[in-house]
């Protein structure tokens, strides 16, 4: 492995590092959107079960499985008429069944209707959760996995935001592009964000070149510079003032790392001394667009 210091002399590491901080800039800038829109769409839900209802009804008491058919296709392990499930349904209280307040199967039905592909991740939600709580509807819509225990759009990597947005048709409308889905489609700015945080998040040798950097950068600052609802977001307007900063600076590379990884030691005092040594004049400041 290279040692530590030509992590940041070497351009593609240091390309990837700067990428790296570019999505987590890119996430915070895009965090009270995805909340406020969580938000309206927990909100609409209610109102749609609520709607066929003589008076305003809550339970607290079914568990997401008890609303799900045995077997159920990407959840169950069910296997033969009489076989048991030992994923989801996997005990009494957890079978199959109507909701007795007739809320949570309405509940079911609304997220079910605004999923993309009709097909929401029911291992990540919890329906006890589903009348108080806006961000337990929206883990429905990230990947199948790995997200029951995320708590609030803080809590949530840069892929389930996006994925949130991506299956969710409550955002068909938020962009001043088409959310497109599917490998038959030409990818969208949502589709091309998501592979970026793949691929920062995957480098086995954590180095991009200077070219996909620029891409990176391109496609961040056009996401968050979208004129439907994020050009008029103070926060995403921020992110993007810090993109640019981190695009034009090496050295604040190496303030951000040091400061995050108190590198060399433990000592903040050497840290801060070690992030602002010299960095090599070979690397060449990158601008979005160029």
């Amino acid at each position: 492995m290279a040692s530590l210091s030509s992590v940041f002399t070497e351009v593609e590491r240091t390309n990837w590092l700067k990428a790296w901080l570019a999505v987590d800039i890119a996430k915070s800038g895009l965090e009270p959107f995805v909340d406020n829109e969580a938000k309206t769409l927990h909100a609409n839900i209610l109102k749609a079960v609520w709607s066929s209802s003589q008076a305003p009804a809550a339970c607290i008491g079914c568990h997401t499985a008890n609303l799900l058919k045995c077997p159920t296709l990407g959840i169950c392990n069910k296997r033969g008429g009489h076989g048991t499930c030992k994923s989801m349904h996997y005990n009494a209280a957890k079978q199959p069944r109507p909701c007795p307040a007739n809320v949570c199967n309405k509940a079911h039905d609304e997220i079910v209707k605004q999923h993309t592909f009709s097909i929401p991740s029911w291992k990540n939600t919890s329906a006890q959760q589903w009348a108080k709580n806006p961000w337990e509807i929206a883990k429905a819509y990230f990947p199948p996995d790995g997200y029951a225990g995320k708590t609030s759009v803080q809590d949530t990597d840069f892929n389930g935001l996006i994925s949130f947005m991506m299956n969710c048709k409550h955002f068909n409308n938020m962009f001043s592009f088409a959310i497109a889905v599917g490998k038959h489609n030409p990818p969208c700015l949502l589709t091309k964000a998501r592979e970026i945080g793949r691929t920062v998040r995957h480098s086995s040798q954590c180095k991009v070149t200077d070219p996909d950097l620029r891409d990176i950068f391109t496609i961040l600052t056009s996401l968050l510079s979208d004129p439907k609802c994020l050009s008029h977001d103070v926060t995403a307007q921020e992110a993007l003032r810090k993109l640019a900063e981190v695009c034009g600076d090496s050295g604040l590379v190496v303030r951000f790392w040091a400061r995050d990884r108190k590198v060399p030691g433990s000592n903040p005092a050497k840290a801060l001394d070690f992030s602002e040594q010299k960095i090599n004049p070979t690397l060449a400041p990158l601008h979005p667009g160029v």
